[in-house]
């Protein structure tokens, strides 16, 4: 019966929501938001770079096409990375209007990540397939089996992996950031 009793009494407690851990809350959550951004926009100037110097060092027109594609569609990516996820400004209203602010930013970031793959993994499938395209039809007639394998047991695999992981975790961190959503409304 104690360790009934120790296990009861050592479960984490839920802290209540009030008006000043939703201010903290809110402040906290818009600097992750900018945070986590500015990774995103580092690592977007970062595979700008690759793809370019892929135009000025691969071989081939259709990967050097499929290059720049890659790059318009990472700016693509960054541009609505800001306008769908961006961080916000924490307003200096309290009560109700405090509650809505975060409560609406938190269903903006929930809804961005809930349409990730249309404006975050779409825009550079085209690169991508323009890319393996060119890599197939630049080689050599007797080496394009050999590419071709390389491309669906090496590459493909790994960008299923990939887009994968980038779905689940988008779906994971919609799925927590709905459970606020619903703690706030709660509240109301």
């Amino acid at each position: 019966m104690a360790d009934i009793k120790n296990l009861w009494q050592s479960q984490k407690q839920e802290e209540p929501v009030t008006l000043e851990n939703v201010h903290a809350r809110a402040g906290t959550f818009q600097r992750r938001i900018r945070r986590r951004n500015l990774i995103e926009y580092a690592a977007g100037a970062v595979a700008i770079s690759v793809f370019a110097w892929y135009i000025y060092a691969l071989p081939g027109l259709m990967v050097k096409i499929g290059s720049g594609f890659c790059i318009a569609g990472i700016l693509f990516i960054l541009w609505q990375l800001h306008r769908r996820i961006g961080a916000e400004i924490l307003p200096e209203t309290s009560g109700l209007g405090l509650i809505d602010f975060h409560r609406r930013a938190l269903a903006r970031q929930r809804d961005g990540l809930r349409t990730v793959w249309k404006w975050y993994i779409a825009p550079v499938i085209p690169g991508f397939l323009t890319m393996t395209a060119g890599f197939y039809f630049d080689a050599p007639e007797p080496m394009r089996a050999a590419v071709l394998y390389d491309l669906f047991t090496r590459l493909v695999p790994f960008l299923v992996l990939v887009t994968g992981y980038v779905l689940f975790v988008n779906a994971r961190g919609a799925r927590k950031l709905q459970k606020r959503i619903d703690e706030l409304d709660d509240v109301k």
